[in-house]
């Protein structure tokens, strides 16, 4: 039975590994991890990570990757961020939830990155378990320069 029970842990941690690659609607992070992963935006993949997290005021401030693999600059951007406080197993705690649509300053170029900084309020760092991204919708598009 513990060989089995081994075998699928092992096949649940490979599949997790394939998700997490896979374009999505909506990522999530735990901010202590330093990972990437593929947020779908628009019909086009874009590849978003957590770079760093310090405290700021009551909050946190995240610090963000967004690469764009496409051959077009990016711009005018928004995002949808929600935000809150884990238990001890990952789950969120009620009355902790936050959620906000920021606006990404610049320009996100093609085949590189933008680096974004968003204070995420009442939540500083050793109490932030959760910070999911969605939405990443840009209204400007231009030819690689």
């Amino acid at each position: 039975m513990t060989l089995l029970r081994n075998r699928v842990e092992a096949l649940e941690t490979r599949l997790l590994a394939v998700q997490y690659r896979q374009p999505a609607d909506y990522v999530s992070f735990k901010p202590s991890e330093k990972n990437w992963q593929w947020l779908t935006s628009q019909g086009f993949p874009l590849r978003v990570g957590i770079r760093g997290t310090k405290a700021s005021g009551n909050g946190s401030e995240v610090s963000f990757d967004i690469g764009n693999p496409l051959a077009m600059d990016l711009g005018t951007c928004t995002i949808k961020l929600i935000w809150a406080e884990t238990d001890s197993q990952g789950i969120a705690v009620a009355g902790t939830r936050h959620e906000d649509v920021r606006e990404i300053e610049g320009w996100i170029p093609a085949g590189g990155y933008a680096a974004p900084d968003f204070t995420l309020e009442d939540i500083p760092p050793p109490k932030l378990g959760l910070v999911t991204v969605s939405d990443l919708n840009c209204l400007k598009l231009r030819e690689r320069q």
